[in-house]
């Protein structure tokens, strides 16, 4: 009814509103009623040729991401997203949004990620939905794109056209297998590592030094006693019995200087 369709139309303007970064939204129900924000004629609209509405049907528990393709409204790449709706099981009709491939591709490359990299993000199949120069090419053809589609995550090496050796490190998105990665020059890392490598051993000597003085200090503090007792020793050697050891702590250190001053006061005795 008109009155359901201007609900749909509030319901999809209120999204908009909340989600700038969204270029579109629209619905469409398995009896080809079609609605979109902002408003555009979908009269003659058939939903069921387009990827964003079958794929949904057939996988209506799934939420479906659509390649790159250019918008019939507004000739801009974007990237779709639905979802099935179900009424008792039944799919009843497919929701879906648009993102244009500018906003992501902004929103993306604005990213400061240090050390001169860049990020991107690529496609299940390998089209660059971010990167530059690149953006919207099927890059699946290039042989260091090909390898990050053998695994989940890892780095990638590999050489620019201008034979500069750079390094992808990379994961994948799950359930779009979408590959997000960050671009680093070989120098710029070997520049990290030697500032880390520096790093870690200066910290290293440091570390060693504070170990040292500690264990001076400790060693020092051992061996002060067994100094004043070897001094009180040479002293009687010497033929003076009025010496005495002053150590006053509880270790064993001082119970020997204590037994000593008792030695020499029964040799006194004598």
């Amino acid at each position: 009814s008109q009155k359901a369709g201007k609900e749909i139309e509030d319901k999809l303007d209120e999204f908009l509103s909340i989600y700038p970064e969204t270029s579109a939204a629209y619905y469409s129900s398995t009896t080809r009623d079609s609605f979109i924000m902002p408003y555009a004629d979908l009269s003659d609209y058939e939903p069921e040729t387009r990827p964003w509405f079958s794929l949904a049907v057939e996988n209506p528990d799934a939420i479906q991401w659509i390649e790159p393709y250019e918008d019939d409204q507004t000739g801009e790449l974007v990237i779709s997203v639905s979802k099935a709706i179900r009424d008792n099981g039944k799919v009843v009709g497919v929701v879906g949004l648009d993102i244009q491939l500018g906003t992501l591709t902004d929103e993306i490359t604005n990213r400061e990620i240090g050390y001169n990299g860049f990020p991107i993000l690529l496609d299940g199949k390998g089209t660059a939905i971010s990167y530059p120069s690149e953006t919207g090419n099927d890059l699946s053809q290039l042989s260091y794109v090909g390898k990050l589609y053998e695994s989940e995550n890892g780095i990638v090496t590999y050489k620019d056209e201008d034979g500069v050796a750079k390094r992808i490190i990379f994961t994948t998105l799950p359930d779009v297998n979408w590959k997000v990665g960050a671009v680093y020059e070989e120098r710029e890392l070997n520049s990290l590592a030697n500032n880390l490598r520096n790093s870690t051993l200066l910290f290293a000597l440091l570390t060693l030094f504070v170990i040292f003085a500690a264990l001076f200090v400790t060693v020092s503090r051992t061996t002060r006693p067994i100094v004043k007792i070897k001094s009180v020793m040479d002293s009687v050697s010497s033929g003076d019995l009025t010496v005495r050891s002053e150590m006053t702590a509880t270790d064993e250190i001082s119970s020997l200087g204590k037994d000593f001053n008792h030695m020499l006061d029964q040799m006194n005795g004598i």
